[in-house]
């Protein structure tokens, strides 16, 4: 009997310290969201993209804050960090016609890899056919073709 009274107010007392660690962990998360929200709409993008990073240490399928460390990092010319957050992204699901255009942004600007940047604006017109996103796949085109008859010379 005495055992098992040692062995119950133990697990009260681990309850109770997950609790107090949970919540500790769901404030930093709050606050973390909440700094890295505001940083992100007054174009701190230094600042939203670490606080996101914190947010994303703790939920990592957080699409939206993956997607905004993204934008972030793309911003800061950080662009094979935001290619691959993108890519997370879009393995989400989340997004995908706005992380298709800006990868092949991103491939097409940064990388100079037209190949790939056409292959995302393709993929990003498909599900979003806008004026503006045909225009930068023919351009990406042009480019390929370009880079093509250079190699071919």
């Amino acid at each position: 009997m005495k055992y098992i009274l040692s062995a119950v107010v133990f697990l009260l007392l681990s309850c109770n310290k997950q609790s107090i660690s949970g919540s500790k962990t769901d404030e930093t998360y709050t606050t973390a969201l909440s700094q890295a929200d505001k940083a992100y709409e007054s174009d701190n993008f230094k600042l939203a993209a670490e606080k996101y990073t914190t947010v994303l240490e703790i939920d990592s399928l957080n699409a939206e804050a993956l997607y905004r460390r993204a934008f972030s990092k793309a911003k800061l010319d950080d662009f094979e960090s935001a290619a691959k957050d993108y890519h997370r992204v879009a393995k989400l699901g989340y997004r995908l016609a706005d992380c298709y255009h800006n990868l092949g942004l991103i491939y097409m600007i940064a990388f100079q890899n037209h190949e790939k940047a056409l292959y995302y604006l393709k993929k990003g017109y498909e599900l979003n056919p806008t004026v503006d996103n045909k225009g930068l796949m023919e351009l990406a085109e042009e480019e390929l073709l370009k880079a093509k008859k250079k190699s071919d010379s």
